[in-house]
């Protein structure tokens, strides 16, 4: 409603089947936008929006997330690996044309991965914890992604990591994805994509501090949850069109897949 209310404000139509048809269109284009989001996980986030505020000015089909473009190429590396496996002699040759992941995805001015606005032709300057995904996977040459891993440490020390935690953007917008919210499946992304790169250290210290969230709040409710509050680990995570969940599996599995990995650290 405030997106058409906005629309109708800022434009003027020669007559009244003219705007009826605008805004359908805007309509049209809005609802879609919202899906994907949905599609993507992360419903929602100030990492879709135009204006950085509003859900209003959501774009998701104008952006190519990063996160999901590491995880095609991850997706197509093993399908390649699969068919010379069952010993498939041929594949379509146009299978093998990739575009440079780092062109379109890596921030050389944020030092770090960042989404792709594809209609605008330029790097989002949003930091989100999806830029963390690229480094669980071989994109390219090790001791680049090393290097690259170094810098993207150092931004994620500064911007995102919280006593409990990463929250997955800087910003607080109400919506459920941003701040001060934390959630398991990208704590673990996170966690596994810098010891990939050798940051062992900053890996294991995300890890203590998600864990210690997770037996905190569960000794207060008795509850895992499926998200939390990684900035004030005495309030409870909200945002979002619904109330908080208990229990969630992400949040079970990641926290004993990090209590096997560091078990031996102290």
């Amino acid at each position: 409603e405030k997106a058409v209310e906005a629309f109708q404000q800022t434009h003027t139509f020669k007559s009244e089947a003219m705007k009826n048809r605008a805004i359908d269109s805007l309509k049209s284009a809005l609802y879609r936008h919202l899906r994907s989001a949905a599609c993507s996980g992360w419903d929602f986030s100030n990492r879709w929006f135009s204006d950085g505020a509003n859900l209003s000015s959501i774009e998701t089909t104008d952006i190519l997330p990063v996160d999901l473009n590491a995880l095609m190429f991850k997706m197509e590396a093993v399908i390649m690996k699969t068919r010379k496996i069952s010993g498939a002699t041929k594949l379509d040759a146009g299978f093998f044309k990739r575009a440079d992941f780092n062109a379109y995805f890596w921030n050389t001015k944020l030092n770090f991965y960042t989404d792709y606005h594809f209609v605008k032709n330029k790097k989002q300057s949003l930091i989100s914890l999806a830029g963390m995904f690229p480094f669980c996977f071989a994109l390219e040459d090790y001791k680049a992604q090393k290097l690259k891993a170094t810098k993207a440490a150092e931004v994620l020390e500064a911007k995102l990591l919280k006593p409990g935690g990463l929250i997955s953007v800087e910003k607080n917008t109400g919506q459920q994805w941003d701040a001060p919210n934390g959630w398991a499946p990208l704590q673990w992304m996170s966690v596994v994509g810098l010891e990939r790169c050798g940051q062992e250290k900053l890996a294991q210290e995300i890890a203590t501090r998600w864990m210690k969230i997770n037996e905190s709040v569960y000794q207060r409710t008795g509850k895992l949850m499926e998200k939390y509050n990684v900035e004030d680990m005495s309030l409870e995570a909200g945002g979002g069109e619904y109330p908080g969940q208990d229990g969630f599996g992400w949040t079970n599995g990641v926290y004993l897949a990090m209590k096997k990995k560091f078990a031996a650290v102290k």
